[in-house]
């Protein structure tokens, strides 16, 4: 969504944004129809980014930009694996190459040998600090970026993460982060990296696979399960005491 409240869309094949009708009733309308000749075929879009004054369509083979009505394509010298935006900054996995800054189709690589295997996957990219950014993979658990360099998180949730990955993350309003997972539902972690709360299934959430982590106010967190949707409040005002808490 852009400033003017824009959606926009991409799917298989396609990309495009959303238009309301007289009536306030949104519709889906197709971006590429006059480009057709200069896209290439393309099964999924990985990420979308909102940057200044243009939009980013991130697929496997490069990058679609939107910018003044005008849509332009550039190939990347190999396949997109991921995308993310933080704080203004774009970062792209790219495969074989690792992690890079993406900016205005100029591109900065990062230092490390810890991305070199297309086998580990960046599934989350937060702000840790001021000068940091946390990285989360699907295969080496939790990383520091920090001044350009990767380097291994020193976390006591690392254990936990390498065998149950991170699926998404997003940082909350007191600056901890909530971390989904595909089999231990939310970790929160503060900036040291402690684990200061688990929520799963233990804790009533409906299933312990989180897809998509949303962030509001007041540190309410919307969680896509496998099943279904649920929302946290995080702190809870409340506190329950069953058989789940050792309570007979």
């Amino acid at each position: 969504v852009d400033d003017q409240g824009t959606v926009f869309v991409g799917a298989r094949g396609e990309i495009g944004k959303l238009v309301p009708d007289s009536k306030g009733e949104l519709h889906f309308n197709s971006l590429i129809e006059d480009y057709l000749s200069i896209l290439p075929q393309f099964q999924e879009v990985i990420q979308i980014v909102i940057q200044k004054n243009q939009v980013l369509f991130f697929i496997r083979e490069g990058v679609i930009s939107l910018q003044d009505r005008k849509i332009e394509f550039k190939k990347t010298d190999s396949d997109i694996l991921a995308a993310f935006s933080v704080n203004d900054k774009v970062f792209v996995q790219l495969k074989n190459n690792g992690l890079l800054q993406w900016q205005d189709a100029v591109v900065d690589f990062l230092k490390s040998d810890l991305l070199q295997s297309d086998a580990t996957l960046i599934t989350s990219i937060l702000e840790l600090d001021d000068q940091s950014l946390l990285v989360a993979t699907n295969s080496l658990g939790l990383l520091r970026l920090r001044d350009d360099a990767l380097s291994i998180f020193d976390s006591e949730a690392n254990d936990l993460l390498i065998a149950n990955p991170v699926s998404c993350g997003v940082r909350l309003s007191d600056g901890t982060l909530a971390l989904g997972t595909s089999r231990k539902g939310i970790l929160r972690i503060n900036q040291d990296g402690e684990i200061i709360q688990r929520i799963d299934k233990d804790a009533s959430l409906q299933n312990s696979f989180v897809k998509h982590l949303l962030a509001v106010d007041g540190n309410g967190l919307y969680a896509a399960l496998n099943n279904g949707i649920s929302f946290v409040e995080l702190p809870s005002p409340f506190s329950f005491f069953d058989d789940k808490a050792g309570l007979e």
